[in-house]
């Protein structure tokens, strides 16, 4: 997460990259409902991918 970064570049670029696990950093400036409303998107989407998504709280 980063000021610069959305939803759709990020889900690309897992997407491209193909990897077994995503760990997300750099969010703790974030406010948690907007984490949960973030981390429940990512988790939808990179669970249809096969990717797992490691939930930080």
């Amino acid at each position: 997460m980063a000021p610069f970064l959305t939803e759709l570049v990020v889900a690309d670029f897992a997407k491209q990259m193909q990897p077994k696990q995503i760990l997300p950093v750099h969010n703790g400036y974030a406010k948690s409902f907007f984490l949960k409303q973030r981390y429940e998107t990512y988790g939808l989407y990179f669970e249809k991918l096969r990717i797992q998504f490691h939930y930080l709280t």
